[in-house]
């Protein structure tokens, strides 16, 4: 959602989970400010699982294309997930992979994985979106609608 004054151009971004936080990312390239509006409280002191984030118990695996991608928007993010303990892996030599045919063989593959939790992973994302700029985070305030302007036929605000 975009509002617009005279002097800026602002976006806004709805929740403050791994797809705000790209969005975000993302649209601080093209914006003055991005402002993510996050109804619960976010972690401050460290990963810790979320009510919101439901998914935030379960192992998660950041794939070599996304690691890539990722270390694009926020240079260092790899690095700190192996300081916070996530390990880079080999998924065919370091992983058992087990198909409908049974247990394939393992060997080396150079496609490098990195295992972590989600809590850790939306907690390493937070940090590097706060050393943005152009990016705010209102905690605690709940979205209840849109505001649409007629002329420019679009939304204006939240």
């Amino acid at each position: 959602m975009l509002m617009s004054s005279e002097n800026s151009n602002n976006a806004i971004v709805i929740g403050a989970g791994f797809a705000g936080l790209l969005s975000a990312r993302a649209l601080a390239e093209h914006f003055d400010s991005v402002t993510i509006i996050e109804p619960d409280a976010l972690p401050h002191q460290g990963p810790e699982n979320r009510r919101a984030l439901v998914q935030s118990p379960h192992h998660h695996v950041l794939l070599m294309r996304g690691r890539k991608i990722l270390e694009r928007f926020f240079p260092g993010l790899d690095d700190d997930l192996k300081a916070a303990g996530a390990p880079l892996v080999d998924y065919a030599n370091d992983c058992q992979l087990v198909s409908p045919v049974g247990h394939m063989p393992r060997f080396p593959s150079g496609i490098q994985i990195r295992p972590c939790s989600r809590s850790l992973l939306d907690w390493t994302l937070l940090q590097h979106v706060g050393r943005e700029p152009a990016i705010n985070i209102k905690e605690g305030y709940r979205v209840s609608g849109l505001t649409w302007d007629d002329e420019q036929n679009r939304v204006s605000g939240v």
